[in-house]
């Protein structure tokens, strides 16, 4: 575990991962076995291998239940820094927010230093920990009061229905900010083409000041509409980005949303990844 002593040993980055045991669809589904590993330990050991190979960076998982901790210790032990957070909150992203908070508070971080707070979805057993390095390179040179957010989008997976409105789209602008994200197909067209759709991946980066100015902003009602908290960021100005990438092979970024996901996930992992 990271040392809180002094504040030459404190994180310049945080991967944050929002573990919510229940949801909607998965009972329990942080804990959900996937080939003898549980769904957050898939998660946070990708996420560990980034810290690793990388002294400037902290891992945290941010849960909301004792059981939850209870794994987590007897898989991690002492390697894993763990915030418990409120039932309560509403999102990932508040449940984030709530964790740096309480890391800024109990001195383990310090909100001047730390250039990038990751928030890493507990639900992508399979991501590409290397995406992990192209987002903090983004905040290398930025001062952690300006307010900066980016996060990911590759090309349109062969295996998604893009009518299907979990499959979250996104439209960038020529230097890489985003215009608009939508569960619905964009751009729309005429004559329906899936190489014009970019998939959103749904992790992001904000500096201390861009996740502050987002979890504190009423709810504007596009991101009602819609269901997405990420046009928030866009309605209230904060300069936001997208990453294209890649997954190297082997490696996924679908979620595990519903029983059909887990089940994919549960035969993936067969695959020996």
């Amino acid at each position: 575990m990271t040392s809180s002593k002094g504040n030459a040993s404190k994180p310049e980055y945080l991967i944050i991962v929002p573990l919510r045991l229940n949801s909607t669809r998965i009972k329990q589904k942080v804990l959900s076995e996937i080939n003898k590993e549980s769904l957050a330990q898939r998660v946070l050991k990708k996420a560990l291998e980034v810290q690793k190979r990388n002294p400037n960076v902290m891992v945290v998982a941010a849960i909301d239940s004792l059981k939850t901790k209870a794994h987590l210790k007897t898989v991690f032990g002492d390697s894993l820094q763990i915030v418990l957070t409120s039932q309560l909150l509403r999102t990932g992203s508040d449940r984030v927010f709530a964790t740096f908070k309480t890391l800024v508070r109990q001195k383990i971080v310090s909100e001047k230093k730390v250039k990038a707070i990751v928030n890493l979805q507990g639900d992508m057993p399979f991501f590409d920990p290397q995406v992990l390095k192209r987002l903090m390179e983004q905040f290398k040179s930025v001062k952690p009061n300006h307010p900066l957010m980016w996060t990911l989008v590759q090309e349109w997976p062969h295996e998604f229905n893009p009518k299907h409105l979990s499959h979250v789209k996104a439209i960038l602008a020529k230097d890489k900010r985003a215009l608009y994200f939508s569960r619905y197909p964009i751009p729309c067209t005429k004559k329906f083409n899936m190489g014009t759709l970019l998939f959103h991946v749904g992790v992001y980066a904000y500096t201390p000041r861009a996740l502050r100015d987002f979890c504190t902003a009423q709810s504007p009602v596009m991101e009602m509409s819609e269901s997405l908290e990420q046009l928030r960021a866009l309605y209230i100005g904060i300069p936001f980005f997208a990453e294209k990438v890649r997954p190297r092979p082997g490696f996924n970024f679908r979620g595990i949303d519903t029983a059909s996901d887990l089940k994919w996930a549960k035969e993936f992992a067969k695959k020996g990844h």
